[in-house]
């Protein structure tokens, strides 16, 4: 259970900074402070 529960963590962790990267990339213009 706790290699699993690891996994899905690391998983959120990588989809999360994705997902960040690509609002921040998509979004430079209007947020140069990078929010």
């Amino acid at each position: 259970m706790g290699d699993y529960a690891e996994y899905l963590n690391t998983n959120e962790v990588l989809y999360t900074i994705c997902i960040q990267g690509f609002e921040k990339g998509k979004n430079t213009d209007r947020n140069k402070w990078g929010a």
